[in-house]
């Protein structure tokens, strides 16, 4: 109820599909979508659809909380499959990742879990600085370029941000 008006602004400023997700057993599991104008990623995201942590956005997102022995241990469970051949398969190539994530304040699927797909997220922290969720922005990468991208970082940053003052 506190994310909805957020997801469906950005949503509706940026014509393109908007997610929250939260970590359920070391996958990201979607809790709302809003379906962007031509619905053309509604088969990839609805509510209860389970991601991997490691190639989504929304998941990237959520390893942030994850400190190296947790790490170890989602990828001993869960692996790191490739998806397509975007998608992050070594633990040392996750960690960069996760590191640029925390410098720059958003992560990027970049068709990782998809080809022709690309999503930006950020992560909503609770009253400890823990990240409770994840919001994200998806979209065709035809239109999801890097410009498009920049574009939305700051938007959904903020949205994160004040998401996060009322959780």
């Amino acid at each position: 109820d506190i994310a909805r008006p957020y997801l469906s602004r950005l949503s509706n400023a940026f014509r393109e599909a908007s997610c929250i997700a939260i970590d359920d057993d070391m996958m990201a599991l979607y809790i709302d979508v809003v379906d962007g104008p031509d619905g053309m990623l509604k088969i990839m995201q609805h509510i209860g659809k389970r991601s991997p942590l490691h190639c989504s956005g929304v998941g990237k997102c959520l390893l942030l909380n994850y400190d190296e022995h947790m790490l170890d241990m989602f990828i001993e469970k869960k692996g790191l499959p490739a998806f397509t051949a975007n998608t992050i398969t070594t633990k040392d190539g996750l960690i960069n990742e996760l590191n640029l994530i925390r410098e720059r304040g958003y992560s990027i699927d970049n068709e990782e879990c998809e080809i022709g797909a690309r999503c930006i997220a950020c992560g909503v922290k609770d009253f400890s600085g823990k990240i409770a969720a994840a919001i994200s922005i998806s979209g065709p990468s035809s239109r999801m370029t890097d410009s498009a991208i920049k574009e939305i970082s700051v938007p959904l940053m903020e949205a994160a941000r004040e998401i996060s003052t009322t959780i």
